[in-house]
């Protein structure tokens, strides 16, 4: 079994996910634990040699990851959510060049998706999703941070040195923003701090879509617009802004509000995606081996 990788899988009042996610896992060659803040009680979870299950009733979504970063030794830590899966292929790929690579503090592979309870048997991907596809965030760190922050894409459930995570949460833990769309802003910033970014063609998370309302939709988006409309944006914006207070990453933080903020820059990015993705929106993957893997998490309930 691998000792310089662990996953770590953050959950909170969604127990109905932990067997599926616990028979998922049991075949990674790795350590995983899952970390249930729920509260009334443990949940009984299927038993499985490198799946540690933690019942955490008092902590948050920080010092839930904090915890497993402080209480365990490994090079690289990968985060997922209850209800995705990260692929074992693409993740081990990650680590092999990571391992590699020392000036490299974080690995990211494309996003696909399928539908909740994975009825029709389809894994899909869109051009959204994968804002950093055919990119390379290998240069100096101002380069980094312009390119990065300008192709926005999901990187909370990736694979990170320690050090990159450990910086990462210890300092969303102390600023406590508002809105928690600042959390992968600060990964990003993080990492790129650290070092450079790995960027793989394959598919690393496979992701569920779900009708139940996702927290991210709930927070307040990072834009100029919303930082005259709100306080707490305003003070969030601030708190960053002096947190993250070398050149690279306040570039890049502008970087990010002028693209988030620009309509006509997000249909210009999105055009130059399809043509990437050979003008396809959604492009269907054909792997049996990730499809039988998700039919059969699913049906341990």
């Amino acid at each position: 079994m691998l000792t310089d990788i662990i996953i770590i899988i953050p959950t909170h009042k969604r127990q109905h996910y932990l067997n599926r996610v616990a028979w998922y896992y049991s075949h990674f060659d790795m350590q995983v634990y899952i970390c249930d803040s729920t509260p009334g009680g443990a949940f009984n979870i299927d038993h499985y040699n490198n799946i540690n299950y933690i019942w955490c009733p008092e902590k948050t979504f920080y010092t839930k990851i904090l915890h497993v970063l402080n209480t365990t030794n490994a090079r690289f830590y990968a985060t997922s959510p209850d209800d995705d899966f990260l692929v074992y292929e693409t993740l081990m790929e990650c680590y092999n060049f990571l391992l590699g690579d020392k000036r490299y503090s974080m690995a990211i592979g494309r996003q696909c998706y399928f539908n909740e309870g994975f009825k029709n048997n389809t894994v899909f991907t869109n051009i959204y999703s994968n804002g950093l596809y055919g990119k390379r965030i290998d240069g100096n760190k101002i380069q980094n941070s312009i390119k990065f922050w300008s192709n926005y894409q999901n990187i909370l459930w990736t694979l990170f040195t320690k050090d990159t995570l450990l910086d990462a949460f210890e300092t969303l833990e102390r600023l406590h923003y508002d809105s928690q769309n600042f959390i992968e802003l600060t990964l990003g910033m993080k990492a790129i701090s650290h070092g450079k970014i790995y960027l793989s063609k394959d598919f690393l998370n496979c992701r569920e879509v779900s009708t139940a309302i996702h927290w991210g939709n709930l927070e307040k988006e990072i834009s100029i617009s919303n930082f005259f409309k709100y306080k707490s944006m305003r003070k969030d914006m601030t708190k960053f802004w002096n947190s993250e207070n070398t050149f690279s990453s306040r570039i890049g933080f502008l970087c990010y509000l002028f693209v988030s903020s620009n309509r006509i820059i997000e249909k210009v990015r999105a055009l130059s995606l399809k043509l990437l993705n050979r003008g396809k929106v959604t492009i269907s993957i054909d792997d049996t081996k990730l499809s039988s893997r998700i039919s059969n998490a699913l049906s341990h309930v």
